[in-house]
């Protein structure tokens, strides 16, 4: 299930973080699926107008549940906290960490995490 398929509504919306982008976002977004955290991106609809209009209004805002708040802030930073993994094009990767793959493996060796290659 994608989030416009069906996003998470919550009784007391907390902003957790700012995406500059909807890729980034969408990244985000999914850490914290992976982590138990229903989250959703607020607005994509202003992307486009990046200098246009101030910058907190053009980012792409993701809310979680209150409660999930504190535990999503922790797994973003770790996201972030993570050393850069330069590749070149042709590098295979795991959509879910981000590390390095070799050989087209059914689960990720980092992360565990299940791979379709099709």
């Amino acid at each position: 299930m994608t989030q416009s398929e069906n996003p998470p509504r919550f009784r007391t919306p907390v902003e957790v973080f700012q995406a500059q982008h909807v890729i980034e976002a969408t990244l985000i977004v999914q850490r914290l699926a992976d982590a138990g955290i229903p989250a959703r991106i607020v607005s994509t609809a202003l992307e486009g107008v990046t200098g246009e209009v101030p910058y907190s209004h053009a980012t792409c805002p993701i809310w979680v549940e209150e409660s999930d708040a504190g535990h999503a802030r922790e797994v973003i930073q770790e996201y972030f906290d993570q050393p850069s993994i330069e590749r070149t094009s042709d590098s295979e990767f795991c959509y879910h960490c981000g590390d390095v793959v070799t050989n087209e493996p059914a689960n990720c060796p980092h992360c565990g995490a299940s791979l379709d290659w099709s």
